[in-house]
């Protein structure tokens, strides 16, 4: 008897806890509205950042509701809360054997405890759970995982943890880079004849991504463009511009274009099924010429990336496609700027101007500016006057200034309490007239590329010549010509490079790669102007005397050996088209220190203006 009561005292409990259990998982918790409206505002962000494609961002807060104990259905667009309260986890949950190499907890040993009490010195202490981590990046992912009851907690209330101080660090040093980036001071045209243009039609997504500037197209005209036609210029791709129907369906799979169009019969145009999305892309050639070489070469061209992208792994999950080609039909204006406008930027060619003050002095860095302020300030302490430029700070309604921005406005009034800039007029070397007609008539008959090959300068023609190109099949009489100059001129001089321009004018810059100084010679029928303009530095430690001159050299079929890691810069001048050649070296097979007179003043020879 004794044994049945214990048996049925047994089955009592058992009933009660099956009934206790069945109790619990048919009580569902409740919400309060406001906890209510804070789920639904959170699955509105989180629906917000996925259609920005900021999927990371979206798991996180995901991630959290489901620490809170939400379900949430995508497909349906509904949610609801589930029977268990993760809320409520305990610490033990999160403090699992993998954080032991980076949280010390209390030991129960005394040497533990001694251990620990060491080391908590070099720790920090989350104030919430009492846990130590070794660095501060670690307690700042530990706050931000919203899987642990100190993050939990963070996000039910809404509030955002600050950047770890990596991420601050790493912030800080961008913002010191793009403070000390020398800025630009000009747009490049960019040349988009219709009849140099193309379409390319019939690419599957995969090669319309972005990725590497387009890697996986431009691998395509790497590998099937003739042998004599350099990489063009990719002006726009559209990823989805249209779908495919049933027959281009078929061609997609690879198989033979004809022996398919006889086994697929002609559908009707309402009959077309729709099937994936293509893209196309316009690219723009050198001339027309070059275009229709082009279209005649790759229209109808089967592509087949195993053979293109032969070292690629992806390469294998790519699909094959016929390639289409056709001529723009859309008239579009014949130049574009860099920044993709299409308001041509065309040099000035109206008198002897130089640019004015504050571009002359915006490729400079902060710290550069900050020495020519201090170097004025002393020199009008020195001289009896004292200038103080008015405060450039927040303006009502306005973000606040740019440092770099309140610098250079500083620095240009400054600049104009001293007068006018202090100039040295130059003549450079005379180039024998034979080499300066035959180089004239090469940069006439010379094929521009489309694209700028320097976009930040304002020049209508800009292209680079890199001297490690060997058996150049586009411009090797250009550089044979160029050679030929150099071999008279210094013919120990390496040059690592070439720029070539046509109808270049101001656009203040300063080289920060070279690591010597330059050879500049300017040719064309332009009169009246078209000097090339080079700060200088005054050696003189005075103070009464201006800190910097412009050199004003002379460069019309003669040649300067001048410093392009000062400011520099090129004056207007009026009628005809002025073509340049800037011989530079980027290498350190013959570095030298920069001349802080801007030029060679033993190469030239003073004029008298």
């Amino acid at each position: 008897m004794k044994i049945n009561d214990d048996d049925d005292d047994g089955d009592d409990d058992s009933n009660d806890g099956q009934s206790q259990t069945q109790s619990q998982s048919q009580t569902v918790p409740t919400l309060t509205e406001k906890q209510k409206t804070f789920v639904q505002k959170k699955l509105n962000e989180r629906s917000s950042l996925r259609s920005l494609r900021r999927y990371k961002d979206a798991d996180e807060i995901m991630k959290g509701l489901t620490t809170m104990g939400i379900i949430a259905d995508d497909g349906m667009r509904t949610w609801t809360i589930s029977n268990t309260h993760t809320h409520a986890r305990t610490s033990s949950l999160y403090h699992g054997a993998d954080t032991k190499d980076t949280i010390i907890r209390n030991g129960n040993s005394k040497s533990d405890t001694n251990n620990n009490q060491s080391f908590h010195k070099n720790c920090i202490l989350c104030q919430s759970c009492n846990t130590y981590f070794k660095s501060k990046n670690l307690l700042f992912r530990h706050l931000r995982d919203v899987s642990t009851t100190c993050g939990n907690v963070i996000f039910a209330n809404g509030q955002k943890m600050p950047d770890a101080p990596s991420s601050l660090v790493k912030k800080q040093k961008q913002e010191v880079a793009k403070n000390s980036r020398r800025k630009k001071t000009g747009r490049a045209i960019q040349h988009a004849a219709p009849e140099a243009s193309l379409w390319f039609g019939d690419l599957p997504l995969p090669y319309t991504r972005l990725g590497g500037q387009y890697r996986r197209l431009m691998g395509i005209l790497r590998e099937c463009l003739p042998r004599d036609v350099p990489q063009p210029w990719i002006k726009k791709v559209v990823r989805k511009g249209y779908r495919q129907g049933k027959k281009n369906n078929d061609s997609m799979r690879g198989g033979d274009h004809a022996r398919q169009k006889e086994q697929t019969p002609e559908l009707e145009p309402t009959e077309q099924v729709k099937g994936k999305y293509l893209g196309f892309a316009i690219i723009i050639f050198r001339d027309e010429q070059e275009a229709t070489n082009v279209k005649e070469a790759l229209d109808g061209y089967f592509i087949d990336p195993i053979k293109i992208f032969t070292h690629a792994p992806e390469c294998h999950d790519l699909p094959t496609f016929r390639l289409k080609v056709k001529n723009v039909e859309k008239d579009t204006s014949s130049t574009y700027n860099s920044d993709g406008s299409n308001d041509a930027v065309l040099p000035l060619k109206s008198g002897n101007l130089d640019p004015p003050l504050e571009d002359q002095f915006r490729p400079l860095s902060i710290h550069e500016l900050q020495e020519r302020c201090e170097c004025i300030n002393r020199r009008l302490e020195g001289s009896g006057k004292v200038f103080l430029p008015h405060a450039l700070g927040e303006e009502e309604g306005s973000s606040p200034v740019n440092e770099h921005t309140v610098l250079l406005q500083h620095t240009v009034e400054l600049y104009n309490q001293l007068g006018p800039r202090d100039e040295v007029h130059w003549k450079g070397r005379a180039v024998p007239e034979s080499i300066c007609n035959s180089l004239l008539t090469l940069l006439k008959n010379v094929r521009w590329p489309a694209s700028s090959h320097r976009k930040g300068l304002t020049s209508e023609r800009y292209l680079v010549l890199q001297t490690n190109v060997s058996n150049d099949r586009f411009y090797q009489d250009l550089r044979d010509g160029c050679r030929e100059l150099m071999q008279l001129i210094d013919p120990d001089y390496y040059y690592s490079g070439i720029a070539v321009t046509k109808n270049f004018v101001a656009s203040p810059h300063i080289d920060d790669r070279d690591q010597s100084f330059q050879y500049a010679i300017s040719l064309g029928e332009f009169t009246q102007g078209g000097q090339l303009c080079v700060e200088g530095i005054h050696n003189s430690s005075d103070v009464r005397e201006k800190p910097d001159f412009v050199n004003v050299v002379e460069t019309h079929n003669r040649i300067a050996r001048v410093d392009g890691r000062h400011v520099h810069w090129v004056r207007t001048w009026e009628k005809g088209d002025r073509y340049s050649l800037i011989f530079y070296d980027t290498t350190e097979r013959k570095r030298t220190s920069i001349m802080k007179t801007g030029l060679d003043v033993s190469f030239v020879q003073e004029s008298m203006q």
